[in-house]
């Protein structure tokens, strides 16, 4: 058993379903709880054996990362499949379902990716080419995505995250709230509302 000291005493053999029934549960948004179920299922699925929660080691933490270095995944999205990992396990532990975390010990894969900014002559010869139709439909949304990015001031995930249903003729966007700030309806220029339209 283990003491926790806002539950009381606990049991640590919670089965994992359950666990991480209680834990995609919790009130998040779509898309977080895709990427938590994505990279949790695919963990387990590596190990079929592993039914309670405290059967989980540090063990199955590297196995897991050696399976996907093996599968040519670099270190940034290996460290990114393990961040969901880590927060189910941390969750687990504040429910009293866990004695210790299993990546106690283990150092999360650092990305060796070196990203740079635009020069302002590259960015500006990436917004001034209209795409189409000589460039792919994958230059034509990074060009329509750079353009509504530099025009609205959103955050490049932001723009990325932006749904037709976020669209309201003719000129309103429902832009999604970062870092506890409230959702707030913007009115778009009018060769923003373009951009989008054309979409």
């Amino acid at each position: 058993n283990v003491l926790n000291v806002s539950i009381g005493i606990a049991p640590p053999e919670k089965v994992i379903r359950e666990a991480l029934e209680a834990f995609l549960d919790r009130r998040i948004n779509p898309q977080s709880l895709a990427f938590y179920e994505r990279y949790i299922e695919e963990f387990l699925g590596q190990f079929p054996s592993l039914v309670r929660v405290g059967q989980v080691d540090t063990k199955h933490i590297s196995e897991y990362d050696r399976w996907m270095e093996a599968r040519g995944r670099n270190p940034g999205g290996r460290s990114h499949a393990l961040r969901p990992l880590r927060t189910f396990l941390k969750f687990c532990m504040e429910r009293g379902w866990l004695a210790r975390t299993p990546f106690l010990g283990f150092k999360l894969p650092s990305s060796t990716f070196k990203s740079r900014s635009l020069s302002p002559e590259e960015f500006e010869k990436m917004i001034s080419i209209d795409p189409r139709p000589r460039y792919s439909g994958v230059d034509a949304v990074i060009n329509d995505a750079l353009r509504l990015g530099r025009l609205t001031m959103l955050r490049r995930s932001q723009v990325w995250k932006l749904r037709p249903q976020d669209f309201r003729a003719p000129d309103q966007l429902w832009v999604e709230g970062i870092k506890k700030q409230a959702g707030v309806w913007i009115t778009l220029l009018p060769e923003v509302a373009d951009i989008i339209s054309a979409r």
